[in-house]
């Protein structure tokens, strides 16, 4: 028996499917982490600024990091799904904006 994780998980047709979603998950999952970041950072510095009166601001970096969350909790909860062509660009356009 062995004791290597992946020959547990090792099967011919399998393995690399297995092994390239992984990666993508944890590549994907930790860019969204760091735009994740940029944006809670700028929307802690608008509430620390006193950026009320503009409740856009707070309110589009709460929609955002809404995205965010559910996208990478969704990401993290199904493993066969990938990010869309579209909620990529929406990650992209977000990563211009907040960075």
């Amino acid at each position: 028996m062995s004791n290597r994780l992946i020959d547990i998980f090792n099967d011919a047709a399998g393995e690399p499917n297995f092994i390239k979603n992984l990666h993508y998950k944890h590549h994907i999952t930790s860019k969204l982490e760091k735009l994740r970041k940029a944006v809670y950072k700028q929307h802690k510095t608008n509430e620390d600024r006193g950026f009320h009166e503009n409740l856009m601001t707070s309110n589009d970096d709460k929609e955002d990091l809404k995205f965010i969350w559910n996208l990478i909790d969704d990401l993290k909860d199904n493993p066969q799904r990938t990010a869309s062509r579209s909620e990529l660009k929406k990650c992209n356009e977000l990563w211009v904006k907040y960075s």
